[in-house]
Formats: structure tokens, sequence, C-alpha cells
């Protein structure tokens, strides 16, 4: 599995996001990591590296204990959305496919930015339909 170079990410707003959650409930990282169900040596790094980026499900856990929208909290850590507050469809569907399958993360992550908009929809509708075809039949037993 190749690695993303460092530098391609900057998760300082995230860091900082946690950080001021831990002072104002005085709570060390190790405590904090219980709250939020996430293991602390995970939790560590990522508060010492700006340059790594949580998983979409630690995301999701920390915007949880934290009682941050999801979305600020993948806009902070780094994830390609322009929207913090109220996300779009666009969004919403970005972060969905984000989240089901690393392979496709992998491709929109490197690809999503840097494609104009109309090409960005194509990317999104061929992500799904990988996605769909990937999945078994979920009621193989009627017919």
């Amino acid at each position: 599995m190749a690695r993303r170079k460092k530098a391609d990410v900057n998760t300082s707003a995230f860091i900082g996001m946690v950080n001021r959650y831990l002072a104002e409930k005085n709570l060390t990282p190790a405590e904090f990591a219980r709250v939020a169900k996430v293991e602390h040596p995970a939790l560590s790094r990522l508060l010492s590296d700006e340059h790594r980026r949580p998983e979409p499900e630690m995301v999701v856990s920390i915007a949880d204990a934290i009682k941050q929208p999801v979305w600020a909290v993948a806009v902070a850590a780094g994830y390609p959305f322009k929207s913090p507050g109220m996300p779009s469809m666009e969004d919403e569907r970005l972060m969905l496919l984000i989240q089901a399958d690393p392979e496709i993360r992998t491709v929109i992550e490197r690809y999503y930015q840097e494609t104009s908009p109309e090409v960005r929809e194509s990317l999104l509708l061929l992500a799904t339909a990988i996605l769909n075809h990937r999945r078994p039949e979920r009621d193989q037993s009627s017919g």
C-alpha cells in the first residue's frame, strides 16, 4: 500500500480543535481517547503530526465526542470538502464514498480537487458505480 506524501495534508486545524476541547473539559488525551472510543496511541500520533490525517471512522468518533458536526471535523482534518457548515449534496456523496472504500478514497482524494466541476460529477458517478458493483446482492434468497 503506497503512503501519501506527508506534505499533502495539513491537519493543524483538527489538532487545534481537539486540543481546545481537551483544555475546555480538562481532559488528558488518554481520557479523551476513552470517551471518543478511539485508541490512545492513534490519537497521540494524530495530535503530534499535522501531516497525518485521521481515518474517516476516527473523524466521526471524534466529532461525536466533541459534539461538533462531522463535516467541520472532516474539513479541519484535511478532507477535500469546501463546506464546513451544511454540506452540499456533492459533499455528502463524496463523504459516503470516502468512508465506504479505501481504494475509492485514494482515487477521490488524489484527483477530486484537480478536476473541473463537470468532471467531478463524472468521478462521483463512476465511484458510486464501482462501489455498487462490488457489493453482493442484499437479498439473494428471493427469486
